[in-house]
């Protein structure tokens, strides 16, 4: 087992469950999720050094614990009942999903203070989606006014944001960076166009990122666009591959401060996640296995 290191570099804020998953193409499997496992994982595979603070559910096998502790430079994750923190996910055959369970009130509780000191001196903090939109606005808060980050990263879920929802603009523009698919950006931005929605996320001041799966992703910044296309891949479970996505962006930034190729390889660890069930895909990730696909790709400029 890696020994955890004095400190760490990235922090990322968010849970680890075990999901109920079935697509029409190869069946259904339990597997280890959850934002924040997704998250950290996608920021290791870019080199981050990554610590994880987070609930996780009792019903999480110890290989999948120990894979994570292998994986990661630290983790500081809090055990909770299976009954508080369970998704049961259904994709049709054009890979859209729905959430027969969504239970995460197992959540209730994460806050900044389960960080445990030497994390707060951390580069980079990236904030999944929680229990509650004003939980995850509260702890974006508070990394701010208690931390020195240079990158404050979240990403978004669903019904959690919206127009209606409470801190839902703010959110975005408490972050340096903010990551939302296509519905996401539509709702909060209340309109039904793309190119409307691009327009007024220009507008909040802040990088924000559209990621829209097989059409790969758009990157805001003021009134400039990049758009990023997705890899190849063989899908076998879409789960958890914006959060991958988001995790390795956020890390290939911090280091390069460049977006495109922040862009790139987000994109690049995505097409990993989806070949797997749940983070099996992220958990056998090299340097080399990138390298590979870049050049697969035809992006070797990017190596």
């Amino acid at each position: 087992m890696k020994p955890h290191a004095i400190s760490v570099e990235t922090v990322v804020f968010g849970s680890v469950s075990l999901d109920l998953l079935q697509n029409p193409f190869y069946g259904s499997r339990a597997a280890a999720g959850g934002a924040g496992a997704y998250a950290a994982l996608g920021a290791a595979a870019v080199g981050g050094n990554v610590g994880l603070v987070g609930m996780i559910s009792a019903a999480v096998p110890d290989d999948v614990r120990k894979a994570l502790r292998s994986s990661l430079s630290a983790t500081e994750l809090h055990h909770v009942p299976t009954s508080t923190l369970a998704f049961d996910i259904h994709y049709n055959s054009h890979w859209e999903a729905r959430y027969v369970t969504d239970e995460t009130s197992g959540e209730n509780g994460l806050a900044f203070e389960m960080a445990p000191k030497h994390f707060q001196l951390a580069r980079c903090f990236h904030v999944c989606p929680m229990h509650s939109l004003r939980d995850q606005l509260e702890l974006v808060r508070a990394l701010r006014r208690a931390t020195s980050a240079e990158l404050l990263s979240v990403t978004s879920f669903g019904s959690r944001m919206s127009k209606t929802s409470v801190g839902a603009r703010e959110l975005l523009e408490s972050a340096d960076v903010a990551f939302l698919n296509l519905a996401e950006a539509l709702a909060i931005t209340d309109t039904i166009d793309m190119e409307e929605a691009l327009r007024v996320l220009a507008g909040v001041g802040r990088v924000v990122v559209i990621t829209l799966g097989r059409k790969g992703a758009v990157v805001i910044n003021g009134g400039k666009q990049s758009w990023i296309r997705a890899f190849d891949a063989n899908v076998v479970d879409p789960t958890g591959a914006g959060e991958a996505f988001a995790g390795a962006f956020a890390v290939e930034y911090l280091h390069t401060g460049d977006l495109q190729r922040a862009g790139i390889l987000g994109a690049c660890v995505a097409s990993f996640a989806v070949e797997g069930w749940g983070i099996a895909g992220l958990l056998t990730i090299t340097a080399d296995r990138i390298r590979t696909r870049l050049r697969e790709e035809g992006l070797d400029k990017w190596l």
